[in-house]
């Protein structure tokens, strides 16, 4: 009964992993667990906007995440940018 509840984070850091571009690596990671999804916040640095861009859509793509959302400030600077993402499992 106890495992029935648990999540699964070595399956979920693998599809975070997978998601992200070469040159983009994370800082931090924060894990949440509410009534009926788990809340993940990333923090990391890209080299570029458009390798962020390209991790915001890898993220949408994959099925399991939802709702995932970045700050606005992250796509202020065209380079060098530390950022945050927020999504959810199912």
């Amino acid at each position: 009964v106890f495992y029935q509840n648990q999540f699964r984070t070595t399956k979920i850091l693998e599809e975070i992993s997978q998601t992200l571009p070469s040159k983009i690596y994370l800082t931090n990671l924060s894990i949440n667990r509410k009534e009926k999804a788990i809340e993940y916040t990333l923090a990391g640095f890209s080299p570029s906007r458009e390798a962020l861009l390209l991790f915001k859509e890898n993220l949408e793509k994959k099925q399991s995440f939802k709702e995932v959302y970045f700050l606005p400030v992250n796509w202020v600077k065209p380079t060098d940018i530390n950022f945050t993402v927020n999504f959810k499992s199912k």
